[in-house]
């Protein structure tokens, strides 16, 4: 299934400062903006490297979940399970006689 995150590319967008392109004219006074705004940008991709690592721990934990429950299940031997719900249905059909309510005028 496609969405947004799975598009080429998008992830590794250029930003303005990225691409050496300012409305700022290059004077010597404006180096002290390019500073701050280059710290700024480092601040915000230390702070998205720490989600991702996060949501990478989530991911991780929540396959491994997955895996075991997978094993269980297999152990378990769902697939034979067949008898059972043969029987299971029976008994649904069995049990469908209609019900009656009388309505009092």
């Amino acid at each position: 299934m496609k969405d947004v995150n799975s598009i080429k590319g998008l992830h590794s967008t250029r930003t303005m400062s990225s691409s050496k392109k300012r409305s700022i004219p290059g004077l010597l006074n404006s180096h002290f903006l390019e500073l701050y705004m280059l710290e700024k940008e480092k601040e915000r991709l230390l702070m998205e490297r720490n989600r991702l690592s996060l949501r990478m721990d989530v991911v991780n934990n929540r396959l491994l979940e997955i895996d075991t429950e997978t094993n269980r299940l297999l152990k378990i031997k769902v697939f034979d399970a067949e008898p059972q719900i043969k029987e299971l249905k029976k008994v649904k059909e069995e049990n469908k006689e209609w019900k009656t309510v009388s309505l009092n005028y």
